[in-house]
């Protein structure tokens, strides 16, 4: 059964990675699977580990500073520049980007998105309880903060996978947010 997300939008190009190669990488990547207790998986690739959503291009995560700090030092790994208008915004978190070893998935970690729509770091986010949860075995953001994070951004893909939480929310649990 196809989720709502691709029934009301087609996939986009680079939406790869379906829920057993995110599972893959966590369990097998020497990287993911050491940290994956540290990592916070969140976007697109925390709907998927949900079932909400197919597909997605990437996996974006959440991660402690001293990870990036680590992570800068090996050749595969690129640094990413703040989005301008994150920048304009006065964010100064660190991001990365890497492909994973066993799948060549492309990983995409920060330490905050501290990005003037929905400011949200690692550090704080450890803080407070009910704030991330288990999902296929994957420390992933709650899904009541994805939810906020995609409102504050208001893409528009954000808001078609917004469409996709209603209707998973209303099938399962008989009302949306």
């Amino acid at each position: 059964m196809k989720t709502y997300y691709h029934a009301v939008h087609p996939p986009y190009e680079n939406d790869r990675l379906g829920l057993e190669s995110i599972r893959d990488d966590f369990e097998a990547d020497p990287v993911l699977s050491q940290d994956r207790d540290r990592l916070i998986v969140i976007g697109g690739a925390n709907l998927v580990l949900r079932g909400i959503i197919d597909h997605t291009p990437d996996v974006d995560v959440l991660a402690p500073k001293t990870f990036l700090e680590i992570m800068a030092i090996y050749d595969h790994v690129e640094e990413l520049p703040v989005p301008r208008r994150a920048r304009e915004a006065g964010a100064t978190n660190t991001s990365i980007r890497f492909k994973t070893q066993l799948g060549g998935n492309w990983v995409c970690a920060t330490d905050a998105l501290g990005d003037g729509y929905y400011p949200m770091s690692y550090d704080g986010l450890n803080q407070q309880p009910g704030s991330t949860e288990m999902i296929e075995g994957v420390r992933c953001l709650s899904l009541g903060r994805v939810i906020s994070s995609k409102r504050a951004l208001g893409r528009e893909r954000d808001l078609v996978h917004l469409e996709a939480i209603k209707y998973y929310q209303s099938e399962n649990w008989g009302e949306p947010f």
